[in-house]
């Protein structure tokens, strides 16, 4: 009996902490007749789990904004390797915020 609250008791607290680590947003929609790639991660550094999952929300719908359907959000223990940019602190809070499958012009606009 004992190992198997253990057991339950270890899925939840992996669960919760794997889940609310990183968000990965991706899609694509068409603006101004060109196709924009959506792939870019958010990194929680400190702020509440409460407000973390309300930022990503937040970002997810940001393509709705353009007409588009927003992105797909998906938790993960961290953001993936192979990124083309890193911004720390993004919006001067405890989250970075990692950048993927930009064009290059897109990339240092972003940098910016």
């Amino acid at each position: 009996m004992i190992s198997k609250m253990f057991f339950l008791v270890s899925i939840v607290i992996a669960q919760s902490s794997l889940a609310k680590k990183s968000c990965l947003f991706e899609g694509d929609f068409t603006l101004y007749g060109q196709k924009v790639i959506i792939k870019d991660c958010a990194s929680n550094q400190g702020i509440s789990d409460e407000d973390f999952k309300k930022m990503c929300s937040q970002m997810s719908q940001a393509a709705v904004q353009l007409g588009a359907p927003p992105a797909q959000i998906k938790y993960l223990a961290s953001c993936p390797g192979g990124q083309q940019g890193v911004c720390k602190s993004f919006k001067k809070k405890k989250v970075d915020f990692y950048y993927y499958k930009r064009d290059p012009e897109t990339l240092k606009a972003t940098k910016a």
